[in-house]
């Protein structure tokens, strides 16, 4: 038989054994699922800043994709020499085609101009307010000039063809006027040597459709004693004064001088006879009458120049 002592030895061992176990295992699961709750933190906070420094990379790769393509864009265009020679290359490559005859195949020449002509528009920043603007104006007729061009040439049209081509010529030089001396100019790759815009034709005269050989050649004129004799200055690109009055029935004696970097014309309206075309430096007078009052405008037919500015009006009382 057990003793009292030894009785209470076992219950207590049996307590201890069947009792307590549970308490410890569901300390042990508490401590579990407590350790299991911190590597799900950490997980998570892990993930996050995964998921930020990729966030932070990928921005620094958008931010170095956006420098590279702008640097690109920039080394494609090369700057306003590069691309003023390109738009040389292309007058040239027209000029080629039309004298061998070749109109078919200027609709895919002149098509690149207009672009070119905004990229020059884009890389000319440094010019002042006055000159960029008028770089603008022309950029602008460029894209309605290449249509022309290539519209006439589509038709197999030669002579409508040429005629768009003098306009261009003139047009060009309008720009090319623009910018600083040597500006426009870039160097040959290995060789040193200056490349210019400087245009050269050869369908004679700087291609803006006026003979000014034969202007150049006229005789001294012969002033009546009684002309109103009435000076022009032309810049580029405007006439000063913009706005003349003289008197109905008497004899004009008007002389237009070139202050300009191009050559200018003085036309009044429809009157052909009346037609003044002087190049850089030059000078010129030409005597007139008009017999009817009114208001007659002035322009400078020089391809883009009235589109410029070079307009004007002779009042006539």
């Amino acid at each position: 038989m057990w003793s009292s002592g030894r009785k209470k030895f076992l219950v207590l061992a049996l307590v201890l054994v069947f009792g307590g176990a549970p308490a410890c295992g569901a300390q042990t699961d508490q401590q579990a699922e407590d350790k299991n709750s911190r590597a799900a933190g950490d997980a998570g906070m892990t993930d996050h800043e995964s998921m930020e420094e990729m966030h932070q990379t990928s921005s620094h790769d958008e931010a170095e994709g956006e420098a590279g393509e702008a640097k690109g864009e920039a080394e494609a265009t090369g700057g306003v020499a590069a691309t003023w020679a390109k738009i040389q290359t292309k007058r040239n490559e027209i000029e080629k085609l039309i004298t061998t005859g070749k109109l078919d195949d200027i609709h895919e020449v002149a098509e690149g101009l207009p672009g070119l002509g905004e990229n020059l528009v884009k890389e000319s920043g440094d010019l002042d307010e006055a000159r960029l603007r008028r770089v603008q104006g022309a950029a602008g007729q460029l894209a309605n000039l290449a249509d022309s061009l290539h519209d006439a040439a589509d038709k197999g049209d030669a002579q409508t063809t040429e005629a768009e081509f003098k306009k261009l010529d003139g047009l060009l030089r309008v720009i090319e006027a623009q910018y600083p001396e040597g500006a426009l100019s870039v160097t040959s790759p290995g060789s040193g040597a200056k490349e210019t815009g400087e245009m050269e034709s050869s369908h004679g005269g700087s291609g803006d459709g006026h003979d000014h050989a034969r202007q150049n050649r006229r005789a001294k004129v012969d002033v009546p004693s009684n002309a109103q004799r009435i000076d022009v200055v032309a810049s580029d690109f405007r006439f000063e004064p913009q706005e003349v009055v003289v008197r109905a029935g008497i004899p004009i004696a008007l002389t237009l001088s070139n202050r300009g970097k191009n050559e200018h014309a003085w036309v009044i309206g429809a009157r052909s006879e009346v037609h003044l075309h002087v190049p850089p430096g030059g000078q010129q007078t030409e005597v007139f009458t008009i017999e009817h009052p009114g208001e007659y405008r002035i322009a400078c037919t020089v391809a883009g120049h009235e589109q410029l500015g070079m307009v004007g009006k002779i009042i006539v009382q």
